[in-house]
């Protein structure tokens, strides 16, 4: 999954967010819900997050860390890529 990352996103920022989990070997991944997560801070690639607002319910107010390719700005193109993402893994709902 690659986002079309294109916006800078620093520390008080909202964005949107996949939440997957490994599968097996951690090769694979499964999409366990999405969400709105506040930026933290930043380390390089790492950001870390917040979780705002989130389906499944019990990720809202954890703490956790994703690379900026794994986040969607909340406007702009990165915000219509994010919907397509989410019509891609739960089948055009």
């Amino acid at each position: 999954m690659e986002s079309a990352v294109t916006a800078p996103l620093a520390p008080g920022d909202e964005a949107w967010c996949l939440f997957d989990e490994p599968i097996g070997n951690g090769e694979r991944r499964n999409l366990i819900g999405a969400g709105r997560v506040r930026i933290e801070r930043v380390e390089g690639d790492s950001y870390h997050l917040v979780v705002l607002v989130a389906n499944p319910p019990w990720m809202m107010g954890r703490c956790i860390e994703k690379p900026r390719a794994r986040l969607f700005a909340t406007t702009g193109p990165e915000h219509e890529a994010f919907g397509v993402e989410l019509r891609r893994f739960w089948g055009g709902r």
